[in-house]
């Protein structure tokens, strides 16, 4: 009784020890798992943030950044039209210029060849030795004089027009050239944002697409740590009452088997002293010794005959391997 005691003792002990080791173990387990938990969470929440903020999300920022892409589009687009517009414009009127150049040219040449005529009769007339027209051929309406003095005047306002319009094709060349300047460094200046917008769209995809990976990896480690804490938590649960019972018991458990341990021995004590006890040691020790019974109590227990006869073999022979023993 006093062995299962011990027995009963030693398994409280190695519970109590197990329950402190698993519960120790395990809910350091929970809070790494809690702790986990809020991390992942927070990590989860900056994703999303990321990802989703109306303003500084990546989607917000590709949507941004398409819809100025777009912008851009529609501007090289309307910018090209208007400068084609404008270069057929241009052509026209440099072909309506030429025209009218043309025309003034031909037409001052007609009339200077064809008042260059009556400078001829005139100096024919000179060379008839008659110098002075009469005085009504000046005066009168129609004159050489006076055609010569309107022709000059017609033209040298066809020659005036003829500058302006000069002019007027070189002032078409020039802004020509300067709208044309204009479009190509506007168009050069939307290509460079165009560029710019393309690289950053996707440069934005690519850390969209990395952060909606980790975001989902997270969600999958977050739901894996959530079961993982919920199996924790359940084990605990589980070994809850009998680690509870032995800790809570386990001082008067022991002391109870202390007490009964000590009841025992006392009782113990007590029977080994009573004669009945010892008559039934000593009967046991004589039904042990056998045939030998009478050698060993005639020559005593630990005498060479008493331990050769128990032995089995003869004194001599026991003698030589056991020198020390009385009667050897």
């Amino acid at each position: 009784m006093i062995a299962i005691i011990d027995e009963e003792q030693k398994a409280d002990e190695e519970t109590k020890a197990w329950c402190e080791s698993e519960r120790d173990e395990y809910n350091t387990n929970k809070e790494k798992a809690q702790d986990s938990i809020l991390e992942l969470e927070g990590k989860i929440e900056e994703l999303d943030d990321s990802i989703n903020n109306e303003e500084t999300g990546f989607k917000a920022m590709i949507a941004d950044n398409e819809k100025s892409l777009k912008e851009n589009h529609d501007n090289q687009v309307s910018q090209t039209a208007e400068r084609q517009e404008a270069n057929r414009a241009y052509q026209t009127n440099i072909k309506n210029i030429v025209v009218a150049e043309g025309l003034l040219v031909k037409a001052i040449k007609v009339l200077k060849e064809y008042y260059a005529q009556f400078e001829k009769e005139e100096e024919a007339k000179l060379l008839q030795e008659d110098p002075d027209p009469p005085d009504t051929w000046e005066e009168e309406e129609g004159g050489y004089a006076g055609q010569r003095d309107a022709g000059g005047d017609v033209i040298k306002m066809l020659e005036f027009i003829a500058e302006e319009t000069q002019k007027e094709e070189t002032e078409a060349h020039s802004d020509e050239e300067k709208a044309q300047h204009e479009f190509e460094d506007d168009m050069a200046e939307l290509k460079k944002e165009q560029a710019k917008l393309e690289e950053s769209i996707a440069e934005l995809k690519v850390d969209l697409a990395e952060a909606e990976k980790q975001l989902g990896e997270t969600q999958i480690e977050l739901a894996k740590t959530q079961e993982e804490l919920k199996g924790i938590e359940k084990y605990l649960l589980k070994i809850k009452p009998g680690c509870d019972y032995i800790e809570e018991h386990f001082d008067t458990r022991s002391g109870n088997r202390e007490s009964e341990k000590a009841a025992l021995e006392e009782a113990t004590g007590l029977i080994k002293d009573t004669p009945a006890y010892k008559a039934a040691v000593h009967a046991a020790k004589q039904e042990a010794l056998g045939d030998c019974k009478d050698i060993c109590n005639k020559e005593g227990r630990t005498h060479a005959k008493c331990e050769a006869c128990l032995a089995g073999t003869s004194v001599p022979g026991y003698c030589a391997g056991h020198k020390d023993t009385e009667g050897c």
